[in-house]
């Protein structure tokens, strides 16, 4: 019997992802997530574990390295603690503060209810109910998008909801404020915004990012248009400093 040379197969070396990973995935889950939630966030997890941070073989990252970031470690955030100790924007615009990935009922400021306008925060219309948010989360930039829409899905913690009904134009500008403290240090934060506006309506948004030094901020901005079927995209999960967008 003549014996056959075989070739040892080439073990794909794994990918290389964020330190502790598994544990600040686990740590952003909520115990009373609804099934489809707690299913997206798993098949994001597991779509990040798979693939990985990017890296030069990426044609979009080719010259862009990220061994700092798979070298760091990092830790889930956790609530800031203290008082936050201002309001930002215009007295008429509606506005929309997390605070390291927290809705701040006390910064925000939401004004008087408009017939078919929803502003809210997405883990408050999830304690409700609305078909809206699983219809729409993570369907504009899908999980298998890019490994950031993975690991933003898994590890975010709340966000805005604004839904403007068809044909309706919403009457004050809204603005949407991801602040960062002292709290969030090595932390990563994952904002994320579901904005729904059906067709014929019309809103005006700003979503702009920050840290707070000292429990206070203060910012303006100047905001554009925000119409029908003009998806927000998102980019790296990690907190960013005095960034805005319309």
């Amino acid at each position: 019997m003549t014996a056959v040379a075989t070739q040892p197969v080439k073990q794909r070396a794994p990918a290389r992802t964020l330190q502790g990973f598994a544990e600040l995935s686990a740590a952003a889950v909520n115990p009373h997530d609804p099934a489809w939630l707690a299913a997206l966030r798993a098949a994001a997890t597991a779509r990040f574990a798979a693939v990985g941070l990017p890296s030069s073989k990426d044609e979009e990252w080719r010259f862009t390295s990220l061994q700092s970031l798979a070298a760091a470690s990092f830790v889930a955030p956790r609530a800031p603690s203290g008082d936050c100790a201002s309001i930002i924007g215009w007295p008429d615009w509606t506005i929309l503060v997390f605070v390291d990935d927290r809705f701040n009922a006390q910064m925000s400021r939401i004004s008087t209810p408009q017939e078919g306008v929803t502003i809210s925060s997405i883990s408050a219309e999830i304690a409700v109910g609305n078909p809206l948010v699983e219809k729409h989360l993570a369907k504009t930039v899908a999980i298998d998008a890019t490994p950031f829409a993975a690991a933003n899905v898994a590890l975010f913690v709340d966000g805005a909801f604004v839904h403007v009904a068809a044909d309706v134009a919403l009457a004050n500008s809204v603005h949407i404020l991801h602040l960062t403290t002292a709290a969030a240090a090595n932390a990563i934060i994952s904002p994320r915004s579901l904005i729904v506006v059906d067709r014929g309506g019309s809103a005006t948004v700003m979503e702009s990012f920050g840290a707070m030094a000292g429990g206070a901020h203060e910012g303006r901005g100047e905001p554009r248009p925000y119409g029908a079927n003009e998806p927000l995209g998102h980019g790296s999960p990690c907190s960013v400093t005095t960034r805005s967008r319309t």
